[in-house]
């Protein structure tokens, strides 16, 4: 059990923290501590969002590579005397490191699978992709809004305003004709502007950023248009979200 509570937020918020006696003392913590409730709260929305983003399997190896990489942790200093240390019983040396470790670690996985998938399907520098995706759905303001396409299938956009950014999934959703493609658009007083061409896989999955700076866009669309993509719509959308 650790000697330090604040240090139990992450895994607290991964549900992590096996120990019953250990949850409880945090959770009574979290009621007189706003820092670990607005840590807590942070991890949790954060790891929603990313899972929803990759929902997908991480490369191989990643595992094995995250548990190197934990097994290699330092130990934390002891805290100074007369720290704000809350005492609790005898401490196994270690364990609460490895926990912390070990949520943080959970973490990185969700975030290198969402960097994996959009690695795929962008031309941007490596690792620019994914981080900005990571900055749009850990966002403060980031948005969440979700809608159903008639022909099959659900579409989810999260968008931040203070990034500027809107990151695009789906899930079901059928594959246009083969001489056809999806084209997002961001749609708002100043106008309509593309926002990139997808193609869902076998599974009806799409994964990625919109191009472009969200503006003065108020709305995400997605239209049917032919394979090498339009400068407008030319088709009524298939989904129009409001962000």
């Amino acid at each position: 059990m650790s000697d330090d509570l604040h240090v139990l937020a992450a895994a607290y918020a991964l549900d992590a923290l096996t120990d019953a006696e250990e949850r409880r003392l945090f959770e009574a913590h979290l009621e007189e501590c706003a820092s670990c409730a607005a840590e807590v709260h942070g991890f949790q929305e954060t790891t929603a969002r990313l899972g929803a983003a990759a929902a997908r399997t991480p490369p191989p190896g990643l595992r094995e590579r995250v548990l190197a990489e934990v097994r290699e942790v330092s130990q934390s200093p002891r805290a100074a005397e007369g720290a704000d240390v809350i005492p609790l019983r005898p401490r196994r040396p270690g364990r609460a490191r490895l926990v912390v470790a070990l949520a943080a670690a959970c973490l990185v996985v969700v975030a290198v699978s969402v960097g994996v998938v959009l690695g795929t399907q962008r031309s941007d520098r490596p690792g620019s992709a994914d981080r900005t995706v990571a900055a749009v759905l850990s966002a403060p303001d980031a948005r969440t809004v979700s809608g159903s396409v008639a022909s099959g299938g659900t579409v989810t956009v999260v968008a931040s305003r203070s990034q500027g950014r809107a990151v695009l999934t789906s899930s079901g959703l059928r594959p246009p004709p083969a001489e056809k493609t999806y084209e997002m658009w961001l749609i708002g007083p100043g106008g309509i502007r593309a926002g990139g061409l997808v193609r869902p896989d076998a599974a009806g999955h799409i994964r990625t950023l919109v191009e472009g700076t969200l503006a003065d866009a108020n709305k995400v669309g997605i239209t049917v248009e032919p394979a090498a993509g339009s400068r407008q719509p030319t088709t009524k959308p298939i989904l129009l979200l409001k962000i």
